[in-house]
């Protein structure tokens, strides 16, 4: 069976709602947030190897969209993970390098996600959202040890998902009752596919010199700063010192920005 192919890139907010079997990824703003001053902003970019050459470069812009992948009845088995039926990890025998800090266990059950912030009206916090009403995780990427509030991660800067290929449900919608001037694309048959009929498709949510070809990396005391975006998302305005990851590896002086997940429950 074809299948398609997400890799989550950096800076993205997983948010497992299990009661709707969905999996929301925000990409939260980067603008004026608390403690961001000073920072470069993020873009959110879609990357195909069919894209123009300039666009396979740099990418395709997201910003202000929400697309929903997967079947019209949600069946995400994200869930069925071996340890938690909540968690968002690997099934076993898959490659499970890296982990998703789950922001809502560190600080509280009550620091989740806003039905609000999951919809179509997020304000001024949400950049572009992605919905996964589908699949699951196959393969989580770190490349260093983290502590957050005492406890280390090997904090995941890659996400990969995979779901099935066939009759997949692709809808795009603008967000705050807006409608960007172009789709990153429209339909997965409106793409060139791999050699096995699938598709694979990149998400990057970085600083635009991060893009690929370039893959710029940030020092770990920048990387702790971009990673409050997250916070707001969750409540948390001004997240203390311990929330902040800090790097393990001293001798590691170059990263990509983290991921994160949290909690979400209820409808938008």
């Amino acid at each position: 069976m074809a299948t398609l192919e997400l890799q989550f890139n950096c800076l993205c907010l997983f948010v497992p709602v299990p009661d709707q079997k969905v999996v929301h990824v925000l990409m939260p703003a980067t603008n004026d947030h608390a403690g961001h001053a000073g920072h470069a902003k993020h873009v959110v970019r879609v990357l195909h190897k069919s894209f123009p050459e300039k666009e396979n470069v740099l990418g395709r812009g997201m910003e202000g969209w929400a697309l929903t992948l997967g079947t019209r009845d949600a069946k995400t088995n994200t869930f069925a993970a071996p340890d938690a039926n909540t968690d968002l990890s690997p099934p076993a025998g898959a490659i499970n390098s890296g982990v998703l800090p789950d922001l809502t266990s560190l600080t509280s059950a009550a620091n989740t996600v806003a039905p609000g912030l999951r919809g179509d009206s997020p304000g001024n916090l949400v950049a572009a959202r992605i919905t996964l009403r589908s699949g699951k995780v196959t393969r989580i990427d770190s490349e260093a040890t983290w502590e957050i509030k005492r406890t280390e991660f090997p904090l995941a800067h890659r996400v990969t998902w995979e779901m099935p290929g066939d009759d997949v449900m692709v809808e795009w919608r603008g967000l705050n009752n807006t409608t960007p001037a172009t789709r990153p694309f429209d339909t997965l048959d409106t793409l060139e596919p791999e050699d096995d009929l699938g598709y694979k498709l990149r998400v990057f949510h970085v600083t635009e010199d991060a893009l690929p070809p370039k893959g710029g990396t940030l020092k770990p005391s920048v990387m702790r700063e971009h990673y409050r975006a997250f916070f707001p998302l969750i409540g948390i305005n001004a997240p203390g010192d311990e929330l902040l990851p800090r790097i393990s590896e001293k001798h590691i002086d170059q990263v990509n920005c983290g991921a994160g997940q949290a909690g979400g429950h209820g409808s938008p």
